[in-house]
């Protein structure tokens, strides 16, 4: 892609830019000092063919990712495609010292669709990151309109159509082409704002098709999609026709009236060839070629509420199928079931819902409580699970009834009906406690009559029918003296605040003891490192001048990468006078190795003092 830039910072240079390439905007300067750039596709321009447009600015931080925003000229649409990072770093190194440069830029990249001929203004595009703001010059452009080739028709039918939301419509797409222009088409592009509308029409998943194969190439926001296709030769008004039909299945997701534009071809003709080196034909000169089918008319409604069933959710389609599932099957008068609805069909199940169960014919309130609010249920496996609790409240009953289930089918237009199998229950009686099954304490005995009581009672007294069996004694009554449970609490609270000090405490040592393990590893670690520089620098008297002094400088870089708080400045200065003596062009300068080694050892005893 040719791109021409509009630079804002160097004015004169952009200008004369501009003027060669059609553009008439005048940059300005950025009072953020920020470097900004709007770059477009080269013209010309025409009616319905996408103009890239970027937005492109250098100097902003690398997080957080920055907005875009920008809005649609009067007599275009204007899509925002995503944002690109790039990151250029260059590295400098002066006196001993590297020195790293890292240069952000962030790409807003747009898309403009101009609908009609004419000057189009583009407003300012603006790019946002926290507090900083870069904005685009505003600029226009010329877009010219390409005249309708009879040589070419597109469609898509149906063109009027009422339809309802859920229903499955197949659409058929057309494209004719003259027969003598199969050969001397050089590209094409078709484009629809029907396939610009995920949220509102969605296409199923149909088989795609792919370009070894006979297929029709729609263009979009977000890609290119391949539809198989049928070729077939067709004479309309003494001209022989290619037709090349497609169909889709979409299916709409909202409600209202739509008046969609009809859907464009562009293609280039080839209009002269020419013979290349090696005897082949290639374009030589083309002419574009342009054709737009008639507007669709669409009517998105609700199923009609004449005739609807009470058992209707929302369900529209065909072979729709309502299965349920209780947890369990045995189960005591009041005991929750777990009942889990499974809805299957051919339809919009994102829409489906579940009627009302606790009507008459379902579940009757008379002998089943459903807890909760209805499930707006979630699609698992291509189909729709509603799980609910149901109590059930009256012994006598044997079964979950059936449960009927309606939709809509828009090919009978009429509602359909089906019916879930029941389940069977075994419901026992709930276990009743009364008052009379609450044991209260005896009244306390006197000390000598409880002894007796005890000195005379035999074994055969204890097993006898009469006997209280072992739990008689059990106090089950609620305790409702206030003082006394105060007391517990206060007794408990006591305890329960020691235990969590105890363990803060606990805590807090063991994240001291962690910190000063970790610290005096470092330490260490930092002490053999000099030891271990300081043992190589001290080695370097039996080498050659240079080659001690190369080591020599090593060691002092390795010791100041690992304390990075270490003063440099008599670092610096020695690092220098090294390199002066290592890189000068002859050996005129006397090396003195043995000053060299102990001013590099008193450099390393700084460095590590400055480092504690």
């Amino acid at each position: 892609m040719d791109w021409p830039i509009l630079h804002r910072r160097n004015a004169l240079t952009l200008l004369l830019l501009g003027l060669l390439v059609g553009f008439t905007e005048t940059p300005r300067a950025d009072p953020s000092g920020l470097e900004v750039q709007l770059r477009l596709a080269r013209g010309p321009y025409y009616v319905g063919e996408p103009i890239e447009v970027h937005l492109q600015v250098t100097g902003l931080e690398r997080s957080p990712e920055p907005s875009c925003h920008g809005q649609a000229p009067a007599g275009a649409r204007l899509e925002w495609r995503g944002t690109q990072p790039s990151v250029s770093s260059s590295m400098r190194i002066e006196g001993g010292q590297v020195t790293r440069t890292e240069t952000i830029t962030f790409t807003c990249q747009f898309v403009l669709v101009p609908s009609q001929p004419g000057r189009v203004r583009i407003d300012p595009l603006e790019m946002r990151q926290g507090a900083a703001r870069a904005q685009s010059e505003a600029h226009a452009i010329q877009v010219e309109s390409v005249p309708q080739d009879s040589r070419l028709k597109i469609e898509i039918l149906p063109r009027t159509s009422s339809m309802v939301l859920g229903q499955r419509v197949s659409v058929r797409i057309e494209w004719q082409l003259d027969a003598e222009l199969d050969e001397a088409l050089r590209r094409y592009s078709i484009r629809s704002p029907l396939f610009e509308m995920p949220d509102t029409f969605r296409f199923l998943n149909d088989a795609s098709g792919s370009r070894d194969t006979t297929s029709i190439q729609i263009q979009t926001s977000t890609g290119e999609i391949a539809i198989p296709a049928q070729v077939e030769r067709r004479t309309e008004n003494n001209r022989e026709y290619l037709v090349l039909s497609a169909e889709r299945t979409l299916m709409p997701l909202k409600q209202g009236r739509f008046n969609l534009e009809g859907p464009t071809v562009s293609a280039e003709e080839v209009t002269r060839w020419q013979r290349d080196l090696f005897g082949s034909r290639r374009p030589a000169a083309s002419r574009r070629l342009f054709a737009q089918g008639e507007a669709l008319n669409w009517t998105v409604g609700e199923a009609p509420s004449a005739g609807r069933p009470e058992s209707f959710a929302g369900a529209i389609g065909q072979g729709f199928s309502l299965e349920a599932i209780a947890d369990r099957s045995v189960v005591k008068r009041g005991d929750p079931i777990e009942l889990t609805l499974v809805v299957r069909g051919q339809g919009h199940l994102g829409s489906v819902g579940i009627p009302k169960l606790d009507r008459v014919g379902a579940l009757s309130p008379d002998a089943f409580r459903i807890s909760g609010e209805t499930p707006t249920g979630e699609i698992i496996d291509g189909a729709k699970q509603f799980r609910l609790r149901v109590r059930v409240l009256d012994d006598s009953v044997r079964e979950i009834p059936a449960i009927e289930y309606a939709w809509f089918d828009p090919e009978q237009d009429a509602f359909q009906t089906t019916r879930s199998r029941p389940i069977a229950l075994s419901v026992r009686p709930a276990d009743l406690i009364t008052a009379a099954d609450v044991i209260r304490p005896a009244a306390s005995k006197a000390p000598d009559e409880e002894s007796s009581s005890l000195s005379t009672s035999s074994p055969t007294n204890l097993t006898s029918a009469d006997a209280p069996t072992p739990l008689a004694n059990v106090d089950l009554s609620i305790d409702v003296d206030l003082d006394r449970l105060s007391r517990r609490a206060e007794g408990s609270g006591k305890v329960e605040a020691l235990l969590y000090g105890f363990g803060i405490l606990l805590v807090a040592a063991a994240f001291l003891r962690r910190r000063g393990v970790r610290w005096r590893g470092k330490k260490g670690a930092r002490r053999a490192h000099y030891q271990k520089q300081r043992a190589v620098i001290e080695s370097c008297g039996q080498d050659a001048p240079k080659d001690a002094l190369r080591k020599i400088v090593a060691a002092l870089r390795a010791l100041a990468a690992d304390n990075p708080t270490a003063r440099r400045s008599a670092l610096n200065a020695f690092l220098q006078e090294c390199d002066e003596i290592l890189y000068a062009p002859n050996d005129s300068k006397q090396i003195l190795v043995a000053a060299k080694i102990q001013r590099a050892l008193e450099l390393a005893e700084a460095i590590m003092r400055d480092s504690e």
